[in-house]
């Protein structure tokens, strides 16, 4: 071991030395972090002035919790707002198309009725103009009407 105030001298790979000198510790005692100050004793007032104190700050950080919960509550709430009115908007918009489709649906229905019914009448009007002019051919010609009730 070295005694007290003899240097020593370290070098390092790089090149750089660094000089150290070894002293005897000092008679000042070095205070720990973790070492209060001392003080004079404390009274029951400080005491209670004190705990009012952590008290107070107590209740201003409960107040601040309860501050930030009723903002995100607040959001939470508007999120939910918008979300059910986008998904009222959506119904409302998908409603819209399939009563449209099936509107657009019924007028095609009715559209196809129309011309059944209209190539039926059609039909029917030319079976009735076929079965006129059988039956003037047939009153020319002075024949019998045997196929007459056939086809009728």
């Amino acid at each position: 071991m070295q005694t007290a105030d003899m240097p020593s001298e370290i070098k390092k790979n790089s090149g750089v030395a660094f000089e150290l000198v070894f002293k005897e510790p000092s008679k000042e005692a070095i205070k720990s972090p973790g070492q209060s100050p001392s003080t004079k004793p404390s009274t029951l007032e400080e005491i209670q002035k004190k705990q009012q104190a952590a008290k107070e700050r107590r209740e201003q950080q409960e107040r601040e919790r309860l501050k930030l919960v009723a903002v995100t509550n607040s959001k939470l709430e508007e999120s939910k707002a918008i979300r059910k009115e986008k998904e009222e908007q959506y119904r409302k918009e998908a409603e819209e198309k399939l009563e449209g489709k099936f509107k657009k649906h019924k007028e095609n229905t009715l559209a196809q009725e129309e011309a059944r019914e209209e190539k039926q009448k059609e039909l029917n009007e030319k079976q009735a103009r076929v079965l006129a002019k059988k039956k003037e051919l047939i009153e020319t010609e002075g024949t019998t009407a045997p196929d007459l009730n056939r086809a009728e």
